[in-house]
C-alpha cells in the first residue's frame, strides 16, 4: 500500500548515502537498506512584537519532531508530494493541537531572546502541515567484524551511528 506525504525536498540520494559513509568509515562497506520518511508538524509564523527599536514584524519557520516534541526554527524549504511505501513511514506520536503549542511556546522564545523584545509576540500562523524528513538507513559491514548501522540525514548529510545494532 503507498502513502501520499507532503516530504522536503532531499538532496541526498541513495548512492550519496554510501558514498558519504564510505568516505568517513574506515574502510566498512555500506549499504543502504531503508529510506524511511521522519515526521514534522511545520508551522509559518508572522511574529509582531516591540522592540528596543520599535514595532518589530517577521516570519519564523518552525519544525516540532512529531514523535520527541523538539522544536527547532527552519531555513525554508522545498516541499514535494511523493508517494512512499506505508511501511517506510514513521507515524507521528502527537496531534496537530499539540503540536501548534509547542511550536507557539518555542517561537515566542526564540523571538523574545533573538529579538531583545519588550513585549510579547503577537504571534499568526500563515500555513502549517504534517511533513516528513527522509533518511537513509545504512548497514555497514566488514567480513570480520559486527555491522553496525547509521542514519543519514536525506537532507543535509549529517549522520548518526544507531546504538544497540552490531550483531
Amino acid at each position: 500500500m503507498t502513502r501520499s506525504l507532503a516530504c522536503i525536498q532531499g538532496s541526498i540520494g541513495k548512492e550519496q548515502a554510501e558514498s558519504l559513509i564510505a568516505s568517513v568509515s574506515g574502510g566498512w562497506t555500506p549499504c543502504a537498506e531503508a529510506n524511511l520518511f521522519y515526521p514534522y508538524f511545520w508551522f509559518l509564523f508572522r511574529c509582531s512584537t516591540r522592540t528596543l527599536f520599535g514595532e518589530s514584524g517577521l516570519r519564523v519557520s518552525c519544525l516540532i519532531d512529531a514523535r520527541t516534541k523538539a522544536g527547532a526554527t527552519a531555513d525554508a524549504f522545498e516541499l514535494e508530494h511523493i508517494g512512499v511505501p506505508a511501511g517506510d513511514v514513521i507515524e507521528p506520536h502527537l496531534d496537530e493541537a499539540e503540536a501548534n503549542r509547542l511550536a507557539e511556546r518555542y517561537v515566542a522564545y526564540v523571538v523574545r531572546n533573538k529579538r531583545k523584545a519588550l513585549a510579547t509576540s503577537k504571534l499568526e500562523v500563515l500555513e502549517h502541515a504534517l511533513v516528513f524528513k527522509p533518511i537513509w538507513i545504512v548497514n555497514c559491514s566488514n567480513g570480520t567484524k559486527p555491522e553496525f548501522r547509521v542514519m543519514v540525514d536525506g537532507i543535509t548529510g549529517g549522520f548518526h551511528v544507531l546504538q544497540g545494532t552490531t550483531h
